[in-house]
């Protein structure tokens, strides 16, 4: 089984749903799990197990069980570590509201997490929304080839909320797009043309993504989407 822990309840998992319907096999069998704070919550949870510096003896689903049932959430009881073959955590950089002293905390932190939660068969794989999920939505119609120029600033995130910036600056008012029909009463044609339009849609935006890292990274997108 592979374990997937999303920071939020809400978008995430919708969004994961679809991921899961349009790409993963279907063999695979997925844990779902939220653990309802942010990455800088569960750093300093982690860090109170005092097993932080030993990649060895760090047991992720253990902690995160514990940390979950002590909140009422039981979805890892039951699951031994042994069950899980891959465990990959998403989590929002979520900066705007931190002052430059925390920011720059927080930063040291998910520098050494990223080192730590660098291999999804020990102690996980971490990646991180920048600045988080909604980012998803920053986007013209796709496929589109100005997305490896979009930026958007603390500042601009501080005075309103990247949500509103997101919904307002993006072509799509909903994440429809990205997502497959849940309504039973719809057609199987329809559902079908949902499903290759939202596959469509998430391939545009892995190379859109791929091509933004690579001119973040090296100045050039050469994905040519």
């Amino acid at each position: 089984m592979i374990l997937f822990v999303f920071e939020g309840s809400k978008r995430e998992p919708r969004l994961f749903e679809a991921i899961k319907e349009i790409f993963l096999p279907r063999e695979i069998e997925p844990i779902i799990c939220t653990y309802g704070c942010n990455i800088y919550k569960l750093y300093s949870q982690i860090k109170k197990y005092d097993v932080f510096d030993d990649k060895e003896s760090v047991d992720t689903v253990s902690i995160l069980k514990d940390l979950l049932i002590s909140k009422g959430d039981n979805v890892l009881k039951g699951i031994n570590p042994s069950d899980i073959s891959e465990i990959f955590l998403f989590f929002d950089y979520d900066f705007h509201h931190h002052s430059i002293e925390d920011l720059i905390s927080d930063n040291e932190h998910i520098v050494e997490m990223l080192k730590f939660f660098d291999d999804e068969t020990t102690s996980g794989k971490l990646y991180i929304n920048y600045p988080m999920i909604e980012s998803i939505r920053y986007t013209k119609c796709l496929p589109d080839n100005e997305y490896f120029s979009y930026t958007v600033t603390r500042e601009q995130c501080k005075s309103e909320d990247f949500k509103n910036i997101s919904h307002s600056f993006s072509h799509y008012k909903s994440l429809d797009h990205l997502l497959l029909s849940n309504n039973p009463k719809e057609s199987d044609e329809k559902k079908t043309a949902k499903l290759s339009t939202a596959k469509n849609n998430w391939l545009h935006l892995v190379r859109m993504n791929v091509g933004k890292a690579a001119y973040i990274c090296v100045g050039r997108d050469d994905t040519h989407v």
